[in-house]
C-alpha cells in the first residue's frame, strides 16, 4: 500500500442529510451520522462521485492518487476471487 493519506472533508453546516453522496460511494466509505453525511471508512477512493453528486457543495476530495486506487481495486479483487 501507499502512505497517501487520503483527504474527503465534508462539510457539516452545508450537508443537508439528503444522502445521494452515500448511495454513489464505491468503497462504502461514507454514512449517516446525526442526519449528515460522515466519512467514517479508511478505504475512500477519493474518485470524487460523491463531490460531483452533491446538490449542497459540502464535499470537497482534495487528491486523487492512482497508485492507491490502483492497489484498492487489487485487494478488493483478491478478497472477493
Amino acid at each position: 500500500m501507499t502512505d497517501f493519506q487520503i483527504s474527503v472533508e465534508i462539510d457539516p453546516d452545508k450537508c443537508s442529510g439528503c444522502g445521494l453522496c452515500i448511495t454513489v460511494c464505491p468503497s462504502e466509505t461514507l454514512s449517516f451520522k446525526n442526519g449528515k453525511a460522515h466519512v467514517t471508512g479508511d478505504h475512500s477512493l477519493s474518485c470524487g462521485h460523491c463531490m460531483a453528486i452533491c446538490p449542497d457543495t459540502a464535499i470537497t476530495v482534495h487528491a486523487i492518487d492512482n497508485t492507491y486506487y490502483v492497489s484498492f481495486i487489487i485487494s478488493k479483487v483478491s478478497q472477493d476471487g
